[in-house]
């Protein structure tokens, strides 16, 4: 899998969540990891939603389109709230 953002969003997620966007290809790549398609708003591309687990075990939520096949745009990143960290151990065996 490939990944791509862009640099100004990266910046402008480092300060709103004090992360950048590659931190969050680990919990992307979590194979605990669940998606939902994001329907908060009226996008021009389809954009999904996945909750997953990093290696020093904190849950992050990653906004993401596919852009090809094996190309992934990571648009967001951050810290998962309360209930999105519910949201994934609910999911899990």
């Amino acid at each position: 899998m490939r990944y791509t953002w862009d640099p100004k969003k990266d910046a402008s997620n480092r300060r709103d969540h004090k992360m950048g966007l590659a931190e969050g290809i680990p919990a992307y790549e979590d194979p605990d990891a669940f998606e939902i398609l994001d329907g908060r708003m009226k996008y021009p591309e389809e954009r999904w939603v996945t909750y997953g687990k990093i290696p020093q075990g904190t849950v992050l939520t990653v906004v993401w389109t596919e852009l090809e096949p094996d190309l992934i745009k990571l648009i967001s990143v951050w810290k998962a709230n309360r209930n999105e960290q519910k949201r994934y151990y609910l999911r899990q065996p």
